[in-house]
């Protein structure tokens, strides 16, 4: 073999090795980057998930801690209805209150949240409220107040009340919820062992995902 074509072949071996090894340190670069930005993207969403579960609980029982400690509240809810004008405006300081517990606790949430309660049906004023459920809530508004009248018999709701809390998954509205059992101290109505309320704290699955 001549000179030149052992100096050809040298050379062109050390070419190939520099590409392969410049392939190699590209490869690694690009998986390593690629594997960093996927730990950090996990993280973000473990993050986002941690500090929506925070959000829940505490959006849950900040408004706990109110509808239980709301003597005006409690005044509304005890109404006999004896008096039609006080038993209506009875009902628009419920849903005021109620809607004022909500928002507030929802002011610095990066979820969209929907609060919805559905009072006992045991107390007379809660006939004044529409019976809709969660899935049949023609609603756009974040916070509602209905009647138990239609959900009580549900699988969430009975495991509300006997347990005073609730984690599901709604699929008729694919939201995440959060349920509670309520009661008020201030309440002078009829007494029932399911509580004044449930309240329930839900969100879109899709905003999950994101």
């Amino acid at each position: 073999m001549g000179y030149r074509k052992k100096i050809f072949l040298l050379l062109t071996a050390a070419m190939l090795a520099i590409l392969v090894l410049s392939y190699v340190c590209i490869y690694y670069y690009l998986y390593r980057s690629t594997y960093k930005e996927t730990l950090v993207r996990q993280q973000a969403s473990i993050t986002l998930n941690q500090e929506m579960a925070n959000n829940f609980v505490t959006s849950i029982y900040r408004t706990a801690v109110q509808f239980v400690s709301d003597q005006t509240l409690g005044e509304n809810l005890s109404t006999s209805g004896d008096d039609t004008l006080e038993f209506l405006q009875s009902r628009e300081n419920i849903r005021n209150q109620f809607s004022h517990y909500a928002t507030h606790q929802a002011i610095d949430s990066i979820y969209y949240y929907k609060n919805t309660l559905f009072l006992s049906d045991s107390i007379p004023i809660a006939a004044l409220f529409e019976p809709y459920t969660l899935d049949s809530n023609p609603y756009t508004a974040s916070n509602m107040v209905f009647s138990n009248t239609n959900v009580k018999d549900e699988d969430w709701y009975r495991r509300t009340v006997e347990n005073v809390t609730c984690a599901f998954i709604n699929e008729g509205t694919d939201e995440f919820c959060f349920s509670r059992k309520l009661n008020n101290t201030y309440y002078r109505g009829p007494y029932s062992s399911e509580g004044n309320a449930v309240m329930v704290v839900s969100v879109a699955l899709n905003q999950l995902d994101d």
